[in-house]
């Protein structure tokens, strides 16, 4: 911990959770040594101070507040052994859970707009591939019937949606900055392999060949494919992301929940889709549902 000399004489809480318990620590940052924490810097230079944390013990002491009823506290909370990303959510909890009068004001600070960065982030990226993209994926495989209506839906949905990503990811390199977590790499990785998939996506729309042409088949089952991955892996960085963030637990049930949404209505559209399409006859001249067709139950329109 780096302070100035201003800074000796103040007090340092230090607190941590042993099996279930508060563990809490107050000491004077002077010269000398505590039950849990080593202070050490040199006498002459109050510049640099270390603090070595070793095992505390379970205590209860209380700070009093200064002459204005006020008590000013730099607040650090967080998993590991790095300072890194720390939620304001444990303040509340310390609060919750032991007997410090915390009084005073407590402004917005940059903790808690690191916190909401985070959320802006995830909300970003759950919105654009765990809500827009598959509901567009869901009109392109069972809309087709409302032809041309379908392809302008599901082009909507998609170019949202991807505008939705680029935002995440914009938010996420800016965050990425800022905050150092144990396993962020793999999470960036990730998402610079989906942006990938997204930007081919895209491509792959552009320059779609024409329905007569002898690739069309091909292509088809590219887009298919490489969107499903897509949204796969997509649900996997999702859960990576609110497990670096420590996401709190009703985030992480709204997430699965919506998820179980979506697959429960795909499993419902499939099985009607492949009702209809073994009910339809096998030489309909019909583009809605011809099972001659090589598009599997429907054939492509010119979009």
């Amino acid at each position: 911990m780096d302070s100035g000399r201003r800074a000796l004489g103040s007090s340092f809480l230090g607190v941590q959770w042993l099996c279930g318990c508060l563990a809490a620590i107050l000491l004077m940052l002077t010269y000398r040594t505590s039950a849990a924490y080593t202070c050490t810097s040199d006498p002459n230079n109050a510049s640099n101070m270390t603090m070595f944390k070793t095992q505390p013990t379970c205590l209860d002491t209380q700070f009093p507040p200064d002459r204005n009823g006020q008590k000013l506290l730099v607040w650090a909370s967080g998993d590991g052994s790095i300072i890194n990303y720390h939620r304001t959510r444990s303040l509340e909890e310390m609060q919750a859970n032991s007997q410090f009068p915390l009084g005073g004001a407590v402004g917005e600070s940059a903790v808690s707009k690191l916190e909401k960065r985070v959320k802006t982030h995830g909300a970003l990226q759950v919105f654009g591939w765990g809500v827009l993209l598959p509901i567009g994926a869901i009109v392109a495989r069972y809309a087709r019937e409302y032809d041309p209506a379908w392809f302008y839906i599901h082009a909507t949905f998609q170019l949202i949606g991807f505008i939705f990503i680029i935002a995440g990811v914009a938010t996420g390199v800016a965050l990425a900055k800022d905050v150092e977590v144990p396993g962020l790499n793999g999470h960036k990785g990730l998402g610079l392999f989906l942006l990938i998939l997204a930007i081919l996506q895209v491509l792959a729309v552009v320059f779609r060949p024409k329905k007569d042409s002898n690739t069309r088949k091909y292509w088809n089952w590219y887009h298919w494919w490489v969107g499903r991955l897509a949204l796969f892996l997509a649900c996997i960085n999702v859960f990576v992301g609110l497990n670096l963030s420590n996401g709190e637990r009703k985030l992480r049930v709204s997430y699965i929940v919506l998820l179980a949404f979506e697959l429960v209505a795909f499993a419902i559209l499939e099985t009607i889709y492949w009702v209809r399409w073994n009910r339809a006859p096998a030489n309909s001249s019909g583009v809605r549902w011809n099972r001659a067709s090589t598009e599997r139950g429907f054939q492509m329109s010119d979009y």
